[in-house]
């Protein structure tokens, strides 16, 4: 999965020896500043628009390979890697532990909600930092403290949780609901969600992609494909990666 730029006329690759950490990437996110950062299986990569630097374990990094980032309110970003949480404050990398949990554990996905607060998914459940603490989320035999693979924040406050048990988690100011194929979703095993420009929220499966409008669930079967990656876009397009070639 390499890493392309189009500019609205040429599209213009990175690879390894463009100074990008290696060609398999797995998140991209843009800084406060303009900086583009590169999250791959080889290191964390910046692109200023005209350079590329990388940051790697020797750079502080609890590992190479970078799977989500978050820039916070006070401009520190945050790393999810495959052991553990890095934070970058612009000068030092710093390793995090997330709760009572080994500072080297993996962490699956993290998000920031409309309030401020960053939010955790790994293998132990769902935790939040707020307040310079740790805090999980939920009851301790809860769906939340079970292994999370995912997390989508919505601009209404509300949360999407993907757990490995299937389906999909909607936490809210008054609960937990829970949604499964019985409720109308294409497959039990959800792989992606965004959020569309009209308040929709999509829900990219295993096989097939659904529609949440807000109080039903329509489901698009797109020839029961495997569909790992949706992203809305500002102009109300749905961009995925399924199974054939990029759609929109």
């Amino acid at each position: 999965i390499w890493l392309l730029r189009w500019d609205g006329t040429d599209v213009v690759s990175f690879a390894s020896e463009d100074g990008v950490g290696s060609d398999f990437v797995y998140a991209l996110m843009q800084d406060r500043e303009g900086h583009l950062w590169v999250g791959t299986t080889n290191g964390l990569s910046r692109y200023d628009g005209n350079h590329l630097r990388s940051l790697r374990v020797a750079d502080g990094l609890n590992d190479n390979k970078v799977r989500q980032m978050i820039e916070d309110q006070q401009g520190a970003l945050w790393f999810a890697t495959a052991r553990g949480v890095n934070r970058f404050d612009g000068t030092h990398v710093t390793s995090v532990q997330v709760g009572d949990r080994a500072a080297n554990e993996p962490v699956n996905d993290l998000r920031m909600d409309r309030a401020g607060r960053i939010l955790f998914a790994t293998d132990d459940g769902l935790f939040r930092h707020e307040d310079g603490q740790f805090r999980t989320w939920g009851l301790s035999d809860g769906p939340l403290q079970r292994r999370i693979l995912g997390l989508q924040t919505s601009r209404d406050g509300s949360v999407w949780v993907m757990p490995a048990a299937g389906g999909v988690l909607r936490v809210h100011d008054d609960g937990v609901e829970t949604w499964t194929t019985e409720d109308g979703l294409s497959h039990t095993r959800v792989l992606s969600i965004t959020e569309a420009r009209d308040g929709h929220t999509w829900f990219g499966a295993l096989q097939g992609l659904s529609q949440f409008d807000g109080e039903h669930i329509s489901t698009f079967g797109i020839d029961d494909s495997f569909v790992p990656a949706i992203k809305a876009d500002t102009l109300g397009r749905l961009w995925g990666r399924w199974t054939k070639p990029t759609w929109k």
